[in-house]
């Protein structure tokens, strides 16, 4: 009799150990698809970070490009006054 329940005992060990060792596989899987998850998003995060650094970047600099080319087409106030007093243009 105690030999049957020894039997049953192992079986009953045996099918834990297997039952674990199947949570530990599926628990691995399942870390490992986390990670493989945190990885993308940080590779998605720099790199929509770099996108928005350099449209910073090239906006700026669009801005500065266009205020130094606006300010050297201007008209000067002399040519106004000028024009005003009825003198002829210099030509620019």
């Amino acid at each position: 009799m105690e030999r049957n329940k020894l039997e049953q005992s192992n079986i009953v060990i045996q099918c834990l150990s297997f039952i674990s060792k199947h949570r530990v596989v599926v628990l691995a899987g399942s870390l490992a698809h986390r990670l493989v998850s945190m990885i993308l998003m940080l590779i998605f995060t720099v790199f929509a970070f770099v996108v928005l650094a350099v449209s910073v970047v090239v906006m700026t600099a669009e801005s500065l490009i266009r205020a130094v080319l606006s300010q050297a087409k201007a008209p000067k106030k002399e040519s106004w006054q000028n024009l005003l007093k009825g003198e002829p243009l210099s030509p620019s």
